[in-house]
This record gives C-alpha cells, sequence and structure tokens, in this order.
C-alpha cells in the first residue's frame, strides 16, 4: 500500500499518480505533466518561474542491442544503422533528470547529426508528441553528411 495515494498505486508522488490515474508509463505521465501544465502555461502562479527557466537536453548514448529487432522488420541491419550514426539511448534528461530510456518495450534511438546536433525516436511511444526529442537540429539536413562528394548523374 502506499503511503500517500491510492493503495493500487506505484509509486506516492505526483508522477505516479498522473501514471495511475491515465494508465500510462512513468515517462508519459512526465511528458503529460510538462505537456499540459508546464508548456501550455496553465502553471499555478508560485510555479511560472519553471516556465521561464532554460531546459538542458541531453542524452547518453548506448551500443544498440534488443532494438535491433525494430530495424529487422525494414530489413535494416547494423551496419545500415551504424553508416547513419545511429545509436541506443542509455538516458534521455532534461537538467540531469532522466525522462526516459530505451527499452525492449519502448526502444529509443539516437540519432547524431554532428555539430552537437542530434534527434531521439521513439516509434513505439503511446503518445506521438513523445515521439520525438532533439536539440540543435532545426537546420539539419538527414543524410546529407553520407551522400557521396561526387556521383553519376543520370538522365
Amino acid at each position: 500500500m502506499a503511503e500517500f495515494g491510492l493503495p493500487e498505486q506505484k509509486g506516492s508522488d505526483g508522477i505516479a499518480f498522473v501514471q495511475h490515474l491515465f494508465d500510462i508509463s512513468r515517462d508519459d505521465a512526465i511528458y503529460l505533466i510538462w505537456d499540459e501544465i508546464i508548456e501550455d502555461n496553465n502553471i499555478p502562479k508560485r510555479l511560472k518561474a519553471l516556465k521561464s527557466t532554460s531546459y538542458n537536453f541531453t542524452v547518453e548514448e548506448k551500443e544498440l542491442t534488443y532494438e535491433l529487432n525494430y530495424f529487422r522488420k525494414a530489413f535494416i541491419n547494423k551496419p545500415l544503422l551504424d553508416f547513419y550514426n545511429v545509436h541506443g539511448v542509455e538516458a534521455a534528461k532534461i537538467n540531469n533528470d532522466c525522462i526516459f530510456n530505451s527499452t525492449e518495450e519502448d526502444p529509443a534511438f539516437l540519432y547524431k547529426f554532428g555539430d552537437n546536433s542530434f534527434k531521439t525516436y521513439r516509434p513505439l511511444a503511446v503518445n506521438k508528441t513523445r515521439k520525438f526529442r532533439g536539440s540543435n537540429n532545426g537546420n539539419v539536413m538527414e543524410g546529407w553528411q553520407q551522400l557521396p562528394q561526387k556521383a553519376i548523374i543520370f538522365s
């Protein structure tokens, strides 16, 4: 039994309550709180300072393991993923707080574009707004770095 909250609720904080209320993962509960309260500016006045605070989104990468199962369905192999600089996500963090990581049930991928530009992709995220997150990737043309310098032009 939880000390605070409902008896069948896992955990006793506000995030666990939202997770239980909507029957979603802890990561999705954090995103829901962020999207519904903070990003939409529905913050109580005493918390408005959080909205103006900048945040630092960082990702710790890991070697692809069980994540490869997702790409095998499309006949995409590890050498091709290596060529396009795709990695697994050990931990995605906002201001050093982990917001998600890659699991077998919810694989997460890191696409690195160089120059501190990257995006994360969670193809199986229940909430579509949770599928992509990134940093400094607004002007990135994905795949550009993999193009050859010269090529045969067919007409």
